[in-house]
């Protein structure tokens, strides 16, 4: 068993090293001494030594002692092989041996013979290998009994004992020294692999087995400070459309598995072009480190796309998978990696923005938009968001009565520095920098406030972010203004959007059961275009359902015969659902509308959004055509 063992960490590179490096320390220590010792003897032989014996001997200890000052240096790195140190030892073993027997060859002297022996230990504990100091022992306690036997029988016999008792002593310096070594040497390679281990363990998501969040901006730094590699980076994230649903329908351990065959397919798709990293929750990495093109990462991109999406099989179970994928290239100035970052999620939101599928890479285009959209993230923390935010209004009409029954407050920004900020720029920006916990309580404030001047019957629409419904801090403050406000809860309709639900499903259904026992109303903004379904539906008991725009755009024409939004109208009849179609702007569209059965419509075929003091006027208008209402707003 030993000798497998013993063979087994022979064979093995790492040790044969470490042997290597542990020797050359005890060599080197070992050389110094000596260098010193046959420097003394070289300058004594002047004073002792004459005729041959001053050449032979001189020029023995002087070679001895440069070739120890050599070896010493030579010595000095510990990348020296375990090959080189066995020689170069040798040669300074073979070189003393020669010292000591020409010694003897010039004038034998008995009490010397003695050296051998000491050559004999000496090589036992600083000889790297057995194949080294088995034969030069040997060699040494031989010579020494031959010598002896010029001396008689007798001397002879009594060196025969001596290197007798030396051989063992050897044998057992030799045999404890390097037992020691290889126990320090198995101890440290093992504390070593145990570091290595974790060191790995440290930077590999270990459920997708992919290096993680921590080993791939390491990666990505290292490679920013290589100036000739990183010049080259590109940067893809890639999201998982709808992640958060399948792990609140079917648990966490299915979500799981998911995870495992998506890491699984990424790397297969990509294999040789990026690296592949998992960041964390249903966020992947990839770094490309060669140069390539926007139409090469727009490739890479729709192989990705096309080998996550589809269907995927678990448990039985067939799961239909979209990925958003966002790509950035290194920029001249793009100085530091979190730049980098910004960039590629930049465009991944984009992409998320436009649906599953879709790859986007980051332009000089989208450069100035982030640098617009971080200007305006600065002026809504710095700003007076109170006296420069107010709201406006857009009615919603029951059309078979033509009849305002509510109208749905829209915020609106006007900065001193910036101007006129569009409402979808600011609600981004405000809900990125964290400042829509601010932004909510002002525009409900103010909103339920001109409210309280509308008739009674009355209902106001209010959209609530997807931060707002997943923060119980938000949710509370909402509830207390809505108290103190004084204007009946069961006039409020506040609105979520299908992607707001996603985001913490029961966290979601928390801050809307919160503010249904407000009597508040519960609407579905934006119906049709994100992921949620009729279960959703119940569990958060929605109450009205608003159809978005893009399935009203031209509808009547052959291009959109108007059967989506049919089908949406029966589906909220059926389930006793109120129904509002947005977006209506032309005559031709709303006498579409109303043919596929929808009641409440609103759009700018009846107003554009108006200011408080405008209000009172148009509801003057109580029956109304169309067109007038369009110029009283």
């Amino acid at each position: 068993m030993r000798s497998e063992q013993s063979g087994f960490l022979w064979g093995n590179t790492e040790f044969r090293h470490e042997t290597a490096n542990a020797f050359r320390l005890i060599l080197r220590g070992f050389l110094a001494p000596a260098a010193v010792y046959y420097s003394i003897i070289f300058v004594l032989h002047f004073f002792y030594e004459s005729g041959h014996g001053l050449l032979y001997l001189t020029g023995l200890s002087g070679t001895t002692a440069v070739a120890a000052i050599l070896v010493y240096w030579l010595l000095r790195k510990p990348s020296v092989s375990l090959v080189r140190v066995e020689l170069y030892s040798l040669a300074i073993y073979a070189l003393i041996f020669a010292n000591i027997l020409v010694h003897h060859l010039v004038h034998l002297e008995v009490t010397k013979l003695v050296y051998f022996a000491l050559l004999t230990m000496v090589v036992a504990a600083t000889g790297v290998t057995l194949r080294i100091v088995i034969p030069v022992a040997t060699l040494s306690l031989v010579t020494a009994i031959l010598l002896a036997g010029q001396q008689g029988p007798e001397t002879q016999a009594q060196l025969a004992f001596i290197a007798f008792a030396s051989s063992f002593v050897a044998t057992g310096v030799a045999g404890l020294m390097r037992a020691a070594i290889n126990k320090e040497i198995r101890a440290r390679m093992k504390v070593e692999q145990m570091h290595e281990a974790a060191r790995k363990a440290a930077e590999i998501d270990f459920l997708t087995g992919l290096p993680n969040r921590r080993s791939f901006f390491s990666r990505l730094e290292a490679r920013f400070a290589d100036a000739g590699q990183g010049s080259h980076l590109a940067l893809g994230l890639i999201d998982l459309n709808g992640f958060k649903h399948i792990n609140d329908l079917y648990g966490h351990v299915f979500g799981d598995q998911l995870l495992k065959k998506v890491g699984q397919r990424l790397a297969e798709a990509s294999a040789g072009t990026a690296l592949v990293a998992r960041l964390g929750g249903d966020e992947f990495a990839l770094l490309i480190e060669q140069p390539v093109s926007d139409a090469a990462l727009r490739a890479l991109g729709n192989r990705i796309c096309a080998a996550v999406g589809g269907t995927v099989e678990i448990e039985g179970s067939e799961i239909a998978v979209a990925a958003a994928v966002g790509f950035a290239r290194r920029l001249a100035h793009t100085a530091e990696p979190q730049m980098l970052y910004e960039y590629a999620d930049f465009a991944l939101y984009r992409s998320k923005h436009v649906g599953g599928g879709t790859v986007v890479v980051f332009t000089a285009e989208d450069e100035a938009q982030i640098d617009a959209i971080k200007n305006v993230e600065h002026h809504l923390c710095v700003g007076k968001l109170d006296a420069e935010m107010h709201v406006e209004y857009q009615p919603q009409v029951l059309v078979a009565e033509n009849r305002v029954v509510g109208f749905e407050a829209l915020a609106r920004w006007q900065s001193p520095t910036l101007g006129t900020v569009a409402p979808d720029v600011f609600i981004r920006a405000a809900e990125r920098c964290g400042v829509m916990n601010r932004i909510t309580p002002i525009l409900l404030r103010k909103a339920l406030a001109e409210a309280r001047q509308w008739p009674k019957d009355m209902r106001l629409s209010f959209n609530l972010s997807a931060r707002d419904v997943v923060s119980p801090e938000s949710i509370e403050q909402i509830c207390q203004v809505v108290v103190e406000s004084g204007f009946a809860g069961d006039r409020i309709d506040f609105e979520i959007t299908e992607t707001s639900i996603m985001t913490d499903f029961e966290r979601v259904r928390d801050s809307l059961a919160r503010l249904r026992d407000l009597g508040t109303h519960i609407a579905l903004d934006d119906f049709g275009v994100g992921y949620s379904n009729f279960q959703h539906l119940d569990e958060l008991a929605i109450d009205t359902l608003k159809i978005d725009r893009r399935f009203v755009r031209n509808l009547g024409s052959p291009a959109n015969p108007g059967r989506v939004v049919k089908t949406m109208i029966e589906m909220c009849t059926n389930l006793g659902l109120t129904c509002i179609v947005e977006g209506v702007e032309t005559a031709a569209e709303l006498s579409a509308v109303t043919t596929a059965g929808g009641a409440i419509v609103q759009g700018y075929h009846f107003s554009r959004p108006m200011r408080a003091d405008r209000v009172p006027a148009f509801l003057d208008r109580a029956h109304f055509d169309p067109g007038e209402l369009r110029d009283i707003a």
